[in-house]
């Protein structure tokens, strides 16, 4: 991998991460708090749920296209499938660990009352319903206790079959069957089932590496935008049946437009600020709840007005990838160790070009 493809990723990582992390600062108050704020709600909606759904069929895409990169034998694929024992599942039991101790000492403490809204009613659940309710499905919900880690949750399990995948991949169409097959079933409510996890990791495996630099990438945007903003202004539930291709479409324009807008010379590691910020990518993604709430909270107690709920909106996330950056980078110095187990490895590497979260997903 060259350091530019290792930059590329790194960049579009970190990027999606960041609307993420305004996907969960989308934040929802009654309608006497925030009626008639139309300009908060359509920032949201344009940022959160237009220019957000590209995040995460993003990072499965790339997952597959990491895996399957240069896996020529099942053996390579079940080694890339062991080492994600370290890579992906240690850092989900404990992330999946960390967010409902957080919010059960705040709860018991009585600190953050107007911060923690979960129930915890269920605490005299049996055993085995509260291990489902923080590593898999908090019923009713189709999500984790901590609601991030679904993505790491479904990838885990894709990561799981990969072997199938793979002999499909030797097939031919066996891939492009398999996805048919898959978007079919996405239009079904399939509540629990990785459908669109085990579609958009085959379109990483199949597609990306097939992407010419800069083909088509303005037109591709610019449609996905048009598309979108008619999504915004007329909303009908029939446009699901075109979700699917409209977030391939601003897949696919993303990676062609990154090679249009970034140079062969770029480098991360002359950009020392944005480099750390994009090391720190994964750990960003598993600790910021409940972070990422309670700068949004704070915030919108000063005043509450559509103003300050915009500014809030659209500052949360930025003051939350900074505190935890620093963060990051105190464990990795002072707990070396403990940092990399809460990261799978992904440990910092100043100066080094090839950069760990490339090198642990490979």
């Amino acid at each position: 991998m060259t350091r530019y493809e290792s930059d590329k990723l790194r960049l579009i990582g970190f990027i999606c991460i960041v609307l993420v992390l305004y996907i969960h600062s989308n934040f929802h108050y009654s309608n006497a708090e925030v009626g008639g704020m139309t300009m908060y709600d359509y920032l949201q909606e344009g940022i959160s749920e237009m220019l957000g759904r590209l995040a995460v069929p993003i990072f499965f895409a790339i997952s597959g296209f990491l895996f399957f990169r240069n896996a020529e034998t099942m053996q390579i694929v079940l080694k890339k499938r062991r080492r994600r024992v370290k890579t992906i599942l240690v850092p989900y039991i404990l992330a999946a660990l960390f967010l409902p101790c957080v919010y059960l000492i705040l709860k018991l403490s009585g600190a953050w009352d107007f911060l923690v809204s979960k129930s915890f009613s269920y605490l005299s659940d049996t055993w085995w319903m509260l291990l489902c309710r923080v590593f898999l499905y908090n019923l009713p919900d189709n999500v984790p206790f901590a609601v991030q880690l679904w993505f790491l949750r479904d990838l885990i399990i894709v990561v799981f079959f990969t072997p199938i995948l793979w002999r499909l991949k030797q097939t031919r169409f066996g891939l492009e069957v398999l996805m048919a097959i898959l978007f079919v079933l996405s239009l079904f409510d399939l509540k629990y089932l990785p459908i669109k996890a085990f579609f958009w990791f085959c379109f990483g495996t199949k597609y990306l590496r097939k992407v010419r630099k800069g083909s088509w990438a303005t037109v591709g945007i610019v449609l996905f935008c048009i598309v979108s903003l008619l999504q915004m202004v007329f909303p009908h539930e029939g446009w699901r049946f075109f979700e699917i291709p409209i977030i391939a479409l601003g897949m696919l324009s993303v990676w062609s437009g990154y090679d249009k807008l970034v140079p062969d010379s770029f480098s991360l590691t002359s950009h020392k600020k944005l480099d750390l910020m994009c090391q720190s990518t994964f750990y960003i993604y598993l600790y910021h709840l409940p972070l990422l709430l309670i700068v949004g909270k704070l915030i919108m107690l000063v005043y509450r007005s559509e103003l300050t709920c915009m500014f809030a909106y659209l500052v949360s996330p930025w003051i939350t990838i900074l505190c935890l950056v620093a963060i990051a980078l105190l464990l990795n110095r002072y707990l070396p160790k403990f940092y990399s187990v809460l990261v799978g490895g992904r440990v910092f590497n100043r100066g080094i070009r090839y950069h760990k979260w490339v090198e642990g997903n490979r």
